[in-house]
């Protein structure tokens, strides 16, 4: 498969019950290409659906992603993202071209990630009303920043970032109608933020405007040049950005002019702590690779994503400093110093093992499901996974950061819209696998999404008992999860093969068999099933086992069973038990 044509054509050939497929985007990555697809059905288009088609470097189909229902419903309606539909502009002034003038290097003051990470500052009891709180004096590190020199004047710009004065985003409502300008939470117009010389850009510190300028302009460019330096090629523009664009105390990145601004309107201006910058970042990173962002459990998965991103890159700079490596402050916590500021705290955890995944569950932003932010139910897993494999394949270099970030940006590549934490925890597997088949990255997250209930597995097998009677078969049924696949295998009891499994199953088949000769009575024994699967013909061959213990014989109870007709109380202070010898 070449192209786009030839990709509708499978998709015409293999889902046309879907509907009719009309072609909307093509991304390329490490591991190959992706062809994304909308849905029509009866002539109208499913703003919700899509089907991505993925082939390898030999042009081979390998996977395809298929969002074919509508899953977030509002009043009985599918919802629209407006803003992937009609995306809205950003009116901001901009610096010189780089065409009038050249690139300098300057060294400059700046924080890395954030004060409090730098020092090592314990967290506050309750969090710190005003900056004057804080308790220790300020110190920097000293940062090379390439920037614009133009008309006697320098400015943060260059080749992969640039700061503007955002002001308005323009919004229009309908076709040929006038934009509609849009001026809430943006700051009052300040103008560029230029030097008149080196030494007054050499002087900034902490407190003045420019600081926050020169904090968000530093890591978005480091950002934008880790992601070069592992293949990742993100960004066809420079990438706008206002460090003290919002008045209010959040941050934003916007996906139509594809700016990022960064507010003030908190204790601490948010460009202050790298966290804040590379968690907004992260949001712009998602949507290059993913333009169409929306629906399914995006919402959490892109917050998840880019704390992620933003904590991945504060272990790695800590990890690299040798007088730190092992040692790390507060790595499983992001926001360590703008979240320590205001009325409460306001960090959040990449150590959260008590989130659970509901498949059924709707995952917005910010919203806690069962319990649990779903934003820490994404990020959990990931950088957990990541400290794993830093304590395997760490080496004092940067190297297996550089080959885990690659998995979790790789894993994203070929979803589409309507993603759900389950189709991403899948796709994030079999990118280690490929990218890295001689590791053990594969096992680590799935070790770690296993430990959330994130991986989706093909097959649900279920058995008539546990407890085998004398006489009695085992029986056991095995049914699709999902999809309706091709299986081929064996069921093993005790080690022994005891069936031979080749069909197509569409629902559900079923088995029994008799136990096994030489199986000692009251004794455990294993049941194991090992199939080989495909989804479709073009498709991939999977594999999949699953193995349990069964016992052969029927516990006697001590207690003679008894029928209760209680009901629960709410608080739970009635115990129900009962022995088995």
């Amino acid at each position: 498969m070449n192209n786009e044509a030839e990709a509708k054509t499978y998709l015409d050939s293999n889902y046309a019950n879907a509907g009719e497929f009309k072609f909307r985007y093509k991304t390329q990555s490490r591991l190959g290409e992706h062809y994304n697809f909308d849905v029509w059905v009866k002539g109208e288009y499913q703003a919700q659906r899509t089907v991505v088609v993925t082939t390898d470097k030999e042009h081979h189909v390998v996977r395809v992603f298929k969002s074919l229902e509508d899953t977030i419903i509002r009043n009985g309606k599918p919802t629209v993202a407006a803003e992937m539909e009609t995306p809205r502009q950003l009116e901001a002034q901009e610096p010189p071209a780089l065409s009038t003038g050249h690139m300098v290097d300057v060294d400059v003051s700046l924080f890395n990630p954030d004060l409090r990470t730098m020092q090592q500052q314990p967290a506050p009891e309750s969090a710190w009303s005003s900056l004057s709180d804080y308790p220790r004096p300020i110190e920097y590190v000293t940062k090379s920043v390439q920037v614009l020199q133009s008309g006697g004047k320098f400015y943060l710009s260059n080749s992969r970032v640039k700061q503007v004065d955002a002001t308005v985003l323009l919004a229009v409502t309908a076709p040929g109608a006038e934009p509609e300008r849009d001026t809430t939470n943006f700051l009052p117009a300040e103008g560029l933020q230029s030097f008149d010389s080196i030494e007054q850009m050499q002087q900034t510190k902490f407190g003045d405007n420019a600081f926050p300028q020169l904090m968000a302009f530093y890591h978005l460019d480091n950002s934008i040049q880790y992601l070069r330096s592992i293949n990742y090629e993100l960004f066809n523009a420079p990438l706008r950005f206002d460090g003290r664009g919002l008045a209010k105390d959040n941050s934003t990145y916007y996906y139509g002019p594809r700016a990022l601004m960064l507010g003030v309107g908190g204790v601490s201006p948010d460009a202050v702590d790298a966290d804040v910058v590379l968690h907004e970042f992260g949001h712009g990173v998602h949507y290059q690779i993913v333009p169409d962002w929306a629906y399914g459990h995006t919402g959490a998965i892109a917050e998840g994503f880019a704390d992620y991103w933003a904590g991945s890159a504060s272990y790695r700079t800590q990890y690299q400093d040798a007088t730190r490596r092992g040692q790390e402050f507060e790595i499983d916590t992001v926001f360590n110093w703008d979240g320590m500021f205001g009325v409460r705290r306001g960090t959040r955890s990449l150590w959260n093992q008590r989130a659970r995944y509901f498949e059924g569950a709707e995952y917005p932003a910010h919203i806690s499901v069962g319990g649990e932010n779903g934003d820490e139910l994404w990020s959990t897993p990931l950088f957990q996974a990541l400290k794993t494999s830093v304590m395997r394949y760490g080496d004092g270099t940067d190297k297996v950061f550089r080959e885990f970030d690659s998995i979790v940006l790789e894993g994203m590549y070929g979803i589409g819209r309507g993603v759900k934490m389950h189709d991403l925890a899948e796709s994030t597997v079999f990118a280690a696998k490929t990218l890295f088949p001689d590791k053990e990255y594969a096992q680590f997250l799935t070790d770690s999404f296993n430990k959330h209930n994130l991986l989706k597995a093909p097959f649900r097998a279920r058995y008539d008992a546990r407890y085998i009677q004398v006489g009695k078969d085992v029986g056991v049924s095995i049914a699709q999860n999902g999809r309706i696949a091709t299986i081929k295998g064996q069921w093993q009891l005790d080690g022994k093969s005891v069936f031979d499994i080749d069909q197509t199953l569409s629902d559900s088949t079923s088995m029994q068999v008799a136990l096994p000769q030489g199986v000692t009575c009251g004794t455990q024994f294993d049941s194991s099933i090992a199939l080989d699967y495909r989804f479709g013909e073009d498709l991939k061959t999977h594999q999949w086992t699953e193995s349990i213990k069964l016992v052969n014989g029927v516990p006697k109870l001590d207690i003679k069973p008894q029928a209760l007709n209680s009901a629960l109380p709410e608080q739970g202070d009635r115990l129900f038990s009962q022995t088995l010898s």
